[in-house]
């Protein structure tokens, strides 16, 4: 029931991020007819290839995709690190420098 639930999460996720169209709808019936469809759809938006199951690679492959589009707290430049260019950035805004 609990790997059923991360699924279904990733899913949410992914349907809110438009990677896929099919909603998973909230509740305690984990047999979601669409969750098939949800899945193939994400396949389709993440460029692989194709399956209706939620097996180990598509999770990981999914949970990829949401984290990429999540950036990291601190990286003010936004160039997926956080060092000290973000926070001679950060010094700079306050300064009105930038």
């Amino acid at each position: 029931m609990q790997r059923n639930l991360k699924q279904r999460t990733l899913l949410l996720i992914a349907y809110d991020m438009g990677l896929c169209t099919s909603r998973m709808t909230h509740g305690t019936d984990y047999a979601v007819p669409d969750k098939g469809t949800a899945i193939k759809e994400c396949c389709v938006s993440m460029g692989i290839a194709e399956t209706e199951v939620a097996d180990k690679d598509f999770v990981t492959k999914l949970y990829t995709a949401i984290s990429a589009a999540y950036p990291k707290k601190g990286d003010y430049n936004g160039d997926g690190e956080v060092n000290i260019k973000d926070a001679t950035a950060i010094q700079k805004h306050i300064a009105g420098l930038e």
